[in-house]
């Protein structure tokens, strides 16, 4: 069955809902029983929290969500052979955007990982591309601001972590801020 997943407000990618056996998932393996106690379900398993798969250039099935489906099912071990529902991505072109969404956006969103969001949003590269155009609706030619982060991360991390970390990771121009506007004349960066 097709179904589509929201991976931004107006991105929609199409994915299959289907029963995987879980030791065929790369990124899961904290799922596994590794004391071999736990029996074969009989039936396929739904988890709290749907792993999103893609099928990697050698043949496997990588999940693109591990920590999430993880830290949803921390209590959960699993029989190699249990299968388990899945939503898996029917078209290659949307990989990137599912990337930015479930290993840049969300981990900011629900663990206050922000560094990756960072490097995404100033580093010039597809994923900025992808956050300009599906995530925040801007032009190219508009600078990605820290309050836009601010509120990308929902309350996990403020704009002076934000700044902080930024500056860190070497996307400030240490020559502008509030203090340098009256020696350079230019406008404080948001």
């Amino acid at each position: 069955m097709i179904q589509h997943l929201q991976l931004a407000q107006h991105f929609y990618a199409a994915v299959t809902i289907e029963p995987v056996p879980l030791k065929k998932l790369v990124g899961l393996a904290l799922l596994v029983d590794q004391t071999n106690t736990i029996k074969l379900a009989e039936t396929s398993i739904k988890l709290t929290t749907e792993p999103v798969i893609y099928r990697t250039p050698d043949g496997q099935l990588g999940v693109i969500n591990a920590h999430q489906v993880l830290m949803g099912a921390d209590t959960t071990r699993l029989h190699p052979q249990s299968r388990i529902f899945v939503s898996r991505l029917m078209e290659e072109a949307d990989l990137p955007m599912a990337r930015l969404y479930f290993q840049i956006l969300e981990p900011a969103r629900l663990f206050g990982d922000i560094d990756p969001l960072i490097h995404a949003a100033y580093s010039n590269s597809h994923a900025t591309a992808l956050l300009r155009q599906h995530v925040l609706k801007q032009p190219v030619d508009r600078p990605i601001t820290t309050k836009q982060l601010e509120r990308l991360c929902a309350g996990q991390a403020r704009k002076a972590t934000l700044s902080g970390r930024k500056s860190a990771m070497g996307y400030t121009n240490a020559n502008l801020g509030c203090k340098a506007t009256q020696h350079t004349g230019q406008a404080c960066p948001a």
